[in-house]
């Protein structure tokens, strides 16, 4: 019986914490720039509370968020820019985010003449180790407040660093799908406006089928399956 007090004592402490988060939330406007020009295209993620955005021609975005979200901001042709969101901003007119253009990547250049010798080689790494990404291994690091521990306890999910998992994915989906059809296919074929092929691109990573086809770089089953998402994403923007 003291066990099923605890728990609704707990829940009603998250649902509480919630509501006074949601009460807090705002819908920010803000403006991204790269290169003195506006970034159209680019993806905006609140890792908090989960809402996500894509900035329109003029690099125009609206998103829900109260003090001490995250934002970030992924493009492929862009550096990952992350903003924290702090009372100031809550009440700016509009929040300027500066993004850098990613460096050209050169030519693989192979240096080591014996490829075969390495760390697993050498014993320094186990063989069977899996190797995992930065937001992999922050996935279950130490989580931020009791009553974040408390939920995570709970439900077994850490739902910030997940997303920071799901953004991280992303990127490398978006940097795969880059290259594989050029802005003349978007635009005469599949009629995707220009300013809107990021975003039309964030939208079909996002798809199951079209996602599973990018891993196994099977171009034949992307291409049959980008007509019919350009249809759908075509509708969508007519009707908005």
């Amino acid at each position: 019986m003291k066990q099923n007090n605890s728990i609704a004592l707990i829940a009603t402490l998250l649902s509480i914490c919630a509501q006074g988060q949601v009460i807090n939330e705002k819908l920010l406007t803000g403006k991204i720039i790269a290169n003195a020009k506006p970034a159209a295209g680019v993806h905006v993620l609140n890792i908090v509370n989960e809402k996500e955005t894509v900035s329109d021609s003029l690099g125009v975005f609206n998103i829900m968020a109260k003090p001490d979200d995250l934002l970030v901001f992924t493009a492929p042709n862009l550096e990952i820019h992350r903003r924290s969101i702090d009372e100031e901003d809550m009440h700016q007119k509009r929040l300027d985010i500066e993004m850098l253009t990613k460096a050209i990547e050169l030519q693989v250049v192979y240096v080591n003449a014996h490829p075969g010798i390495n760390a697993r080689a050498l014993g320094v790494i186990p063989k069977n180790q899996k190797v995992v990404t930065a937001a992999e291994r922050g996935r279950y690091s130490q989580p931020n407040g009791p009553l974040q521990a408390i939920k995570i306890m709970i439900t077994g999910k850490n739902p910030a660093l997940d997303n920071a998992l799901k953004v991280e994915r992303n990127i490398a989906a978006l940097n795969r799908l880059d290259g594989v059809f050029q802005d003349k296919y978007y635009v005469e074929t599949l009629k995707i406006d220009k300013d809107y092929i990021k975003g039309f691109q964030y939208y079909c990573i996002e798809d199951a089928e079209f996602s599973a086809s990018l891993k196994s770089n099977n171009k034949w089953k992307l291409m049959f399956r980008i007509v019919k998402l350009a249809e759908i994403y075509n509708e969508m923007n007519a009707s908005q």
